[in-house]
């Protein structure tokens, strides 16, 4: 933990003896990722805790940053989270985990879910644009949204697909987000998916 308040209070310029990391959670992230980058892939992603919370009981879900690293393992990768134990109680340690651990939830596609239910397709009205898509993922389209011209789509689609769960679309988020860039709407993807998908 020395050697991460360090580098905290480095790239954060604080004082070192004033540096916490509590309710810092994002910059915590990012001065580890920035640590383990030498010999890790290791990226910082935001979305939510939906967790316990020690700080606030009555609720069930907070904003958060942690540290996803690449591993060759059946999960793909491991989560690296310098502030957990502030919701978990615990003495500060940085906590890890599988990628799977459902309290973590990247881009706050759960938390999405839970209050507003799942994104359903819009009825297709008004202009469509042409979507450049490949054959394959005009067919999971259909198969997923229900059998329209996935040749063409409207604004209202391409936002809900925009803000669907990258992991849901699987190999289609792709081409998918780049089409929706190509149609100069990268704005209706969250940063932070086509981050991840994108780059």
């Amino acid at each position: 933990m020395d050697l991460l308040l360090d580098r905290f209070s480095q790239l954060s310029r604080i004082d070192r003896k004033t540096a916490r990391l509590e309710n810092n959670c994002h910059p915590a992230a990012t001065a580890l990722a920035d640590l383990l980058q030498a010999g890790l892939k290791a990226r910082v992603r935001r979305g939510h805790w939906l967790g316990r919370n020690a700080q606030r009981e009555d609720v069930g879900f907070a904003q958060h940053s942690w540290v996803q690293v690449e591993v060759p393992l059946p999960s793909g990768a491991l989560i690296l989270d310098p502030t957990q134990y502030v919701f978990t109680g615990e003495p500060p340690h940085i906590a890890i985990t599988t990628a799977d651990d459902r309290r973590y939830d990247a881009g706050s596609y759960r938390l999405r879910a839970l209050v507003k239910g799942p994104i359903v397709m819009p009825p297709r009205r008004g202009k469509t644009m042409t979507a450049d898509l490949p054959l394959e993922t005009k067919r999971f389209l259909r198969q997923r949204y229900g059998k329209r011209d996935w040749s063409r789509w409207t604004a209202e689609e391409m936002h809900a697909i925009g803000n669907t769960n990258p992991q849901e679309l699987g190999e289609h988020a792709r081409p998918l987000f780049k089409a929706l860039v190509a149609s100069g709407r990268p704005a209706l993807i969250p940063i932070d998916a086509r981050r991840e998908v994108l780059s």
